[in-house]
């Protein structure tokens, strides 16, 4: 059955009001989604968001590091379940036809006397980098998934 011109209009009236939050809640989970990717590259390759070398072992920690058999040619970092965990959404912020999502560590987790939030504040500045910025490649998987999800929104709204 055809819709009337106020009838579809209602709809797109009612998708307009719902969209913020629809996007948001997009943004949340997508932005968390690509935790994995980054932690892949950061451990698989050495590399942080612009594809830049973390950097090199010490002579000391390299020797350290072969003794025990743990790769020496770049410096990777590895996280723990409890560090992984602890990332979040830090702040969500809907302006006009924007939405910014933040992600990082909330620091409800304590290892010893530091909690996650100073280790990757830490590993951040160590390595002169947000360890937790997008590649090219993960921007590119990103939009491909935001753009499905947004099309869910719009059939969801629209059929």
């Amino acid at each position: 059955m055809a819709l009337s011109i106020n009838q579809y209009t209602n709809k797109v009236n009612k998708m307009i009001a719902a969209l913020p939050a629809e996007v948001e809640r997009v943004n949340n989970g997508l932005a968390l989604s690509v935790i994995p990717l980054i932690v892949n590259r950061l451990i698989d390759l050495g590399v942080d968001g612009k594809n830049k070398k973390l950097g090199t072992y010490s002579p000391g920690y390299k020797k350290y590091r072969e003794f025990n058999n743990l790769p020496t040619n770049f410096v990777t970092l590895s996280f723990t379940g409890e560090t992984l965990a602890d990332i979040g959404v830090l702040e969500s912020v809907v302006d006009g036809s924007s939405v910014v999502t933040t992600i990082g560590s909330t620091g409800k987790t304590t290892k010893g006397k530091v909690n996650t939030k100073q280790i990757l504040d830490y590993l951040g500045k160590n390595y002169g980098t947000n360890i937790l910025s997008l590649n090219e490649e993960e921007e590119i998987l990103l939009a491909k998934s935001y753009e499905l999800e947004l099309q869910k929104i719009i059939d969801k709204f629209l059929d």
